[in-house]
């Protein structure tokens, strides 16, 4: 419901997030056997973690199939097997979250298996600014102030996912301790004057 008032208004009032908060609450998402039941008037969105769980099925099938050289991506979460051909390693650039001349963009050498996952305000943005983008607070319902993106490396696309969507919203000093507290994560932040934090081991 917040994200569907932001496509209808993008920027609403407080009254406006007020109501929509009500209907915000994981509490009362109760998963029934194979089935989820949610509270009337509640909604999912799948934004913050499918699509990596979908790369991660598309690569174990492809692995399955014999296939050990293996790139499958959706929408900015991706994850590489194998190499490249003749043995060279994927490399991975991360994107500029603004449109300047000098940015110099990291490149990921992968030690495959690997997944990437990045979260951006320049994705979805609903106004012009890049304040107001797709990726919102839960508790405040508003789109987090700090970050413009960010890029986690993980051993499975859903856990890089949910980690770069997490970060965006904790902000870059609690985002790096998160990140560093899974095993075989790193981070990439990028705040929204292109300063750049990174956790202690992330290569690029």
């Amino acid at each position: 419901p917040l994200l569907r008032l932001y496509e209808q208004t993008p920027m609403p009032n407080q009254a406006q997030l007020d109501r929509a908060l009500q209907l915000v609450d994981y509490r009362r998402i109760e998963r029934q056997g194979q089935g989820v039941h949610i509270a009337p008037d509640m909604e999912l969105t799948l934004d913050g973690i499918a699509k990596g769980y979908i790369v991660d099925q598309g690569v174990a099938a492809l692995r399955q199939n014999g296939f050990d050289n293996v790139y499958v991506e959706a929408g900015g979460d991706l994850m590489v097997s194998g190499s490249k051909p003749a043995g060279q390693p994927w490399r991975i650039g991360v994107r500029q979250p603004r449109p300047v001349s000098d940015w110099q963009m990291p490149l990921i050498a992968t030690t495959a298996p690997l997944a990437i996952a990045t979260s951006g305000d320049y994705m979805q943005a609903f106004t012009d600014d890049l304040r107001h983008h797709h990726i919102l607070d839960p508790r405040t319902g508003m789109s987090p102030p700090e970050l413009a993106s960010a890029t986690v490396t993980a051993p499975a696309a859903a856990l890089a996912d949910a980690l770069a969507t997490a970060a965006m919203v904790l902000g870059p000093e609690r985002a790096l301790a998160v990140i560093e507290s899974f095993d075989g994560c790193e981070g990439l932040l990028v705040g929204k004057d292109l300063q750049r934090y990174r956790t202690s081991g992330f290569q690029g």
